[in-house]
């Protein structure tokens, strides 16, 4: 806990909500549990887990996690890294690629693909923001 958050006779400044029953938290990828959320404020929450959870959130995939999480087949990737198209690396003699680049390299052809696939824009269905 930061000690700005704290008060000068140790107590907490922010008021914390306890929950009345565990609330499980599970990972949206993978589908296995992270821990229990057990109290909320406006800046966080307090989060109980059986192992440690990584602190920069980053998952790692390997060749065939990342053909499955894009939906195409194991054989092409290589030759896509190597062409630098999809983000990835080598570490010793695997492919290593992180969930987090695979995400925004798929947010990124999102433009690029309308383009592609009649060669001009395609109208969206969704309302500007701009």
């Amino acid at each position: 806990m930061i000690d700005s958050q704290r008060d000068t006779l140790g107590k907490r400044q922010l008021k914390r909500w306890q929950l009345v029953f565990y609330l499980r938290v599970f990972d949206f990828n993978s589908g296995d549990l992270v821990g229990h959320l057990v109290n909320v404020h406006t800046e966080g929450m307090m989060l109980i887990s059986d192992h440690p959870i990584a602190a920069d959130g980053y998952r790692t995939l390997d060749l065939q996690e990342t053909a499955q999480f894009l939906r195409m087949p194991p054989s092409v990737l290589p030759e896509r890294v190597n062409a630098r198209s999809i983000p990835g690396s080598k570490a010793g003699k695997r492919r290593v690629f992180l969930e987090a680049d695979l995400v925004a390299y798929l947010r990124s052809r999102y433009a690029h693909r309308s383009l592609d696939l009649i060669g001009s824009p395609v109208e969206s269905k969704f309302p500007s923001t701009e």
